[in-house]
């Protein structure tokens, strides 16, 4: 604004300076030359600000897997931090974690959490993250890259991903979500499980044992295009107690054993 009021005011000493031929005008067009010149607020334009780029980590317990003694996370978060200073050249950052929903966050909080979620929603994630950038903004995902509910999804900006971990087909985890606080000898009892499959294995037997014994077993089934199943698994404790731990397996195990199992 005050650049274009000082080019028209210079435009008009010109014109009087030509049309009057006065000293005065001459002194004061010279003046604002100067002013031009020696001002680098008005001779210099205004930069764009750097375009956004949202980084988005996956936080779903698959993250938590490790591969060649480091988890997908902690592997995902390494290659950022190596980045980071070409990346701030670049662009204004933004960090967000994710797993059913989407979190925004400083870059400390970014970098101190952990792979605890449940499902990762990545098409629908995507689709609403960058539906709120600004116009310029772009979004890179870091991922394993397995959605466990794939949905047709728009991205209204440019979306990139950066892939951590190996494809494993046909495997199957099991996680206990939820342990009733007190049991009691002979009385029907319930434990909340996540099952998360991946390739063709549909199905499974899960058993519920302490102390060496089994005291459930169920067989589950998943559905076609169903790749996360949570449960309420009965079981009849053997003895009563509170916050009692109980093991959960799936039979037979598979290529991952490590996830096959939780207490």
């Amino acid at each position: 604004m005050i650049e274009d009021l000082v080019l028209v005011f210079f435009a008009l000493l010109v014109f009087l300076t030509i049309r009057f031929r006065g000293s005065f005008y001459r002194f004061a067009a010279l003046a604002v030359v100067f002013f031009l010149i020696a001002n680098p607020a008005i001779r210099k334009k205004s930069e764009a600000p750097p375009p956004v780029l949202a980084l988005c980590l996956d936080t779903s317990s698959s993250m938590a897997v490790k591969e060649g003694g480091m988890s997908r996370i902690d592997r995902a978060k390494e290659v950022i931090r190596r980045e980071l200073p070409e990346l701030r050249k670049r662009f204004s950052l933004s960090f967000y974690t994710f797993d059913s929903g989407f979190r925004q966050m400083d870059e400390e909080d970014f970098f101190r959490c952990g792979a605890s979620g449940g499902a990762s929603l990545i098409s629908r994630v995507c689709a609403e993250i960058t539906a709120s950038l600004p116009d310029g903004g772009a979004m890179l995902l870091l991922s394993d890259g397995r959605d466990t509910a794939p949905e047709p999804s728009y991205f209204s900006k440019p979306l990139h991903s950066a892939g951590f971990g190996r494809v494993i087909e046909n495997d199957m985890s099991v996680k206990v979500l939820e342990y009733p606080e007190k049991v009691f000898q002979g009385a029907v009892s319930k434990l909340r499980l996540r099952l998360e499959r991946s390739g063709e294995r549909s199905q499974a037997r899960v058993t519920i044992s302490r102390a060496g014994g089994k005291i459930a077993e169920k067989t589950l089934v998943f559905g076609e295009g169903e790749s996360v199943k949570d449960i309420d698994m009965e079981f009849v404790p053997d003895e009563p107690g509170e916050n009692i731990r109980y093991r959960v397996e799936l039979h037979p195990t598979d290529a991952r054993p490590g996830n096959n199992s939780d207490f």
